[in-house]
């Protein structure tokens, strides 16, 4: 999962496990933070948290 991140151009700054599913926290390529959690058989966004910068946008984060 790092590794999926990273090639997306995020920092990861820490991944964990809480409640079965993977939690990940780190800053994407404009600066904005955010807070993720992934099932763990599919690796899938359920929950998504993003603190924007002025230059965020919610279209970083869909995958196409």
């Amino acid at each position: 999962m790092q590794q999926q991140l990273q090639d997306k151009g995020w920092q990861v700054d820490r991944i964990k496990v809480d409640d079965g599913c993977y939690e990940a926290e780190g800053v994407d390529t404009l600066g904005n933070h955010f807070e993720a959690k992934y099932s763990p058989a599919s690796l899938k966004i359920r929950e998504l948290e993003i603190k924007f910068t002025e230059e965020g946008s919610a279209s970083d984060y869909l995958d196409r």
